[in-house]
């Protein structure tokens, strides 16, 4: 048997000791042994027991969490184990958006996890870390874990070699239900290689623009120069409508008919759309929903009328 622990090192001390032995190297393991402290000795012997006793398959790191809960903290401290039920690739994301040493943030995202997408996650990481690639090699990383990248992210996207332009490809992927990534990887294939190019830039720019996070004006501002480079400029009022002829175009054109709104802002005179602009604004700071005639005109009366007489 091992000598008697009569050191200084703590639960989690004793195991990085006898991890950094060789697999064989019992002399090594005494040596850790040794120089543990008797309870930390203890409290990794309780761990061992709870972890062998348990009926988790192997990698399942979630169910090992959940069965040795009271053992587990002695060693390591407290524990945060997956109580939710966002994927891996949820997971991914969450802890991206954290500060940088915010480990409340990152205890949170791990507890909003599911089992099934926390050990993916930590499948993923520990190949990634065992690989000889850079921080920042992508490539390098999903090359050497493309089996735990699939499982997290899904299938790598086809590369673009197909003829829809930046516009259609963004109304692809809008269509596209959420978290079918079948359906996302099919519109990429479908995508020439520019447009992909033009979006992923426009996606990256709105992404990380410095806005607060419910200020979509303040990115499209930001970024207008990205999505116009992927949609093209924005249609300008240049035609002669006016505000109430503006208002019923937009009515006659389907919800999901863009090009014919479009047309329609052509088609109305500068001041008409100003028009129009301000009865919205004023409608949206009032938080009036579509439908809600009262709240209107309760709120806006004037600047509809000024839109459409009367």
């Amino acid at each position: 048997g091992p000598p008697p622990p009569m050191g200084q090192m703590t639960c989690s001390e004793l195991e990085d000791c006898l991890l950094e032995c060789p697999a064989d190297d019992i002399a090594c393991r005494d040596n850790c042994v040794a120089a543990s402290s008797q309870t930390g000795f203890d409290q990794l012997v309780a761990v061992q027991e709870c972890v062998a006793a348990a009926d988790c398959v192997d990698g399942d790191l979630a169910c090992v969490l959940r069965t040795c809960e009271a053992s587990l903290p002695a060693c390591y401290g407290p524990v945060v184990r997956p109580l939710g039920d966002a994927d891996c690739s949820a997971l991914n994301t969450c802890l991206g958006q954290c500060p940088d040493g915010d480990q409340m943030c990152f205890d949170g995202c791990f507890r909003a996890a599911g089992e099934a997408g926390y050990n993916a996650f930590q499948s993923l990481a520990r190949c990634v870390n065992s690989s000889d690639c850079p921080a920042a090699d992508g490539d390098c990383q999903r090359e050497a874990c493309g089996p735990q990248f699939e499982a997290c992210f899904g299938p790598q996207a086809p590369p673009p070699m197909g003829n829809m332009d930046c516009g259609d490809l963004n109304e692809c992927l809008q269509n596209c239900p959420e978290d079918d990534r079948l359906c996302v990887n099919n519109c990429i294939g479908r995508s020439t290689q520019v447009a992909y190019d033009a979006l992923t830039a426009a996606y990256d720019c709105l992404n990380n623009a410095d806005c607060p996070e419910d200020d979509a004006a303040c990115r499209q501002m930001a970024c207008q120069a990205e999505i116009e480079t992927c949609l093209g400029p924005p249609p300008m009022p240049m035609g002669n409508q006016n505000c109430q002829q503006f208002n019923t175009c937009l009515s006659d054109c389907p919800d999901d008919d863009q090009d014919c709104r479009d047309n329609c802002i052509r088609l109305s005179s500068p001041e008409g759309y100003r028009l129009f602009e301000a009865a919205i604004q004023c409608i949206n700071d009032a938080g009036c929903m579509p439908n809600d005639v009262a709240c209107q005109q309760a709120n806006c009366l004037a600047q509809i009328q000024a839109c459409l007489g009367g």
